[in-house]
């Protein structure tokens, strides 16, 4: 704010050189981000055609900004603050904030997989998680009771042996070498999700989904079974 005042100032020319180039900069930089950033979401990733709106006006914004810069030069003037280039930084992380984000959370289902647990789960039940590794602190948030963490198959024989009634949650892979073993469970609820934690959820050529389940005691198979 400083430097563009004293752009602003008369007889800026011999102490703001560096803003001066700065000021020419702030078109050009922000029309080749909305075009990068556009390029990137047509290309790569799978979110709906209104999302374009943000780089559309940062191009747009770049563009504008880039010409009044060139003729304000000429003139001597400058205006007052930057208000396009903030409004079409507002717009793109309105944008963001709409489109982006939802897509990401659509794609985070441990949360879901918690808050089912907690709904259903009496005081007698035991909640476990096997080998959810990264996810553990976020089941363990919404999930919002005494969670036990498995991570090896002595343990988890030893966790679905005790008696009484259960929630386990885990990968697909995880229940599927669990039963190959011999484990007594079944699958009480599941969902398909992000497995990755990166943006790879948003490209349109995704890697194969996660599945997420919650598993129980299978019934008929321990007097402690749930009821």
């Amino acid at each position: 704010a400083r430097a563009w005042a004293d752009l602003r100032a008369p007889e800026s020319d011999r102490f703001t050189p560096g803003t001066r180039v700065g000021r020419r900069l702030i078109g050009p930089t922000l029309a080749l981000a909305g075009l990068a950033i556009g390029a990137l979401m047509v290309a790569r990733l799978a979110l709906p055609a209104a999302a374009l709106v943000g780089p559309s006006v940062l191009v747009i914004a770049g563009a504008v900004l880039t010409g009044r810069s060139l003729g304000s030069d000429r003139a001597g003037r400058h205006p007052r603050a930057l208000w396009m280039s903030l409004s079409a930084i507002a717009v793109t992380y309105a944008g963001l904030l709409v489109w982006v984000l939802p897509a990401f959370e659509q794609q985070k289902v441990v949360p879901d997989l918690a808050r089912w647990v907690a709904d259903r789960a009496s005081p007698t039940h035991r909640v476990a998680t096997y080998r959810l590794n990264r996810w553990n602190p976020t089941f363990r948030f919404y999930v919002e009771r005494h969670t036990i963490d498995i991570d090896t198959l002595h343990e988890a024989a030893r966790f679905f042996d005790e008696p009484g009634p259960f929630y386990c949650a885990m990968v697909e892979q995880s229940y599927r070498e669990l039963v190959a073993r011999g484990a007594p469970i079944e699958i009480a609820y599941g969902r398909d999700g992000m497995g990755a934690t990166s943006g790879r959820a948003l490209w349109r050529q995704r890697h194969p989904a996660t599945r997420f389940l919650i598993a129980t005691r299978r019934a008929g198979t321990a007097p402690g079974r749930d009821q």
